[in-house]
């Protein structure tokens, strides 16, 4: 048995996962009516819109990446990687209210 919590970064992972796999779906499409209607318009837009969908799910790993450890900017020093995990928690708002947060999923799933 797999036990879901209901905390906010659980739902938000499953509603993330579901708009990436709804979005992949619906690309999909256009493959499956370019094959067998033989529309090359279909086919083309197809390959774009999924290299895009590639460029944009790296680009938000990467992101993640960066913001999520706080030692990549050390490393990157001499290329004046800017500190992402400051200007992320200037930028979101109260520290103290996603700490709560944070502690409440850990605390769930017992980590």
């Amino acid at each position: 048995m797999v036990h879901v919590s209901n905390t906010i970064l659980a739902i938000f992972n499953c509603i993330t996962l579901l708009i990436v796999g709804a979005t992949i779906s619906a690309i999909s499409l256009f493959r499956l009516i370019g094959l067998c209607c033989r529309v090359n318009f279909a086919l083309t837009l197809y390959l774009i819109l999924l290299f895009l969908l590639l460029l944009c799910l790296v680009g938000f790993m990467a992101f993640a990446i960066l913001v999520a450890n706080e030692s990549i900017g050390k490393s990157f020093s001499k290329t004046k990687i800017m500190d992402f995990h400051n200007w992320l928690r200037d930028n979101l708002g109260d520290e103290k209210h996603w700490n709560d947060i944070i502690k409440s999923f850990g605390i769930q799933t017992k980590i």
